[in-house]
């Protein structure tokens, strides 16, 4: 896997915030790749200033059991930029006790209709949009992006969104 870098351009974190429709990526679980309805949600805190994180997708059907997880994210103190990012996950009853890097590689700053993160190394990428359901047209110059930066194109999945 390729090793990824923060976008270098400003972006405005809390036009991040809600919902994101994750259609394509590099899976972080084996149960996302056969998984249904991925979506990923940003809210913001003001008084601790971070961000509540949740994933979540249905297993094997659209109506199958509902994998879900959360974290704490922030933006890294410093990044003048806003795109590197940091979360800390809760694994059972567990929250891990150190921020895990993430960046953000590419976004639409005028509408932030879709966004690309993924690890500093690459082992997992998320394509988002806004748009639960999106065609592959959509998604064809992401997957375009993603190659020109290295990405082994045969390890992205392509997401079920409802079908």
């Amino acid at each position: 896997m390729p090793a990824f870098t923060p976008l270098a351009k400003k972006i405005d974190p809390l036009k991040c915030m809600g919902d994101w429709y994750v259609q394509s990526g590099v899976a972080v679980l084996g149960s996302e790749k056969t998984g249904h309805n991925h979506l990923e949600q940003y809210a913001w805190d003001a008084a601790t200033e971070r961000v509540a994180v949740s994933y979540s997708f249905n297993e094997l059907t659209p109506t199958g059991k509902v994998n879900a997880s959360t974290q704490i994210g922030r933006v890294k103190p410093g990044d003048a930029n806003g795109t590197h990012w940091q979360v800390k996950p809760l694994i059972g009853w567990f929250r891990v006790p150190v921020w895990l890097d993430y960046y953000i590689v590419d976004v639409d700053t005028e509408n932030y209709s879709w966004i690309i993160a993924a690890a500093p190394s690459g082992w997992w990428i998320y394509i988002m949009t806004r748009e639960k359901v999106v065609g592959d047209a959509a998604l064809a110059p992401h997957l375009e992006f993603l190659k020109s930066k290295g990405v082994n194109l045969s390890k992205v999945t392509r997401f079920n969104q409802g079908q």
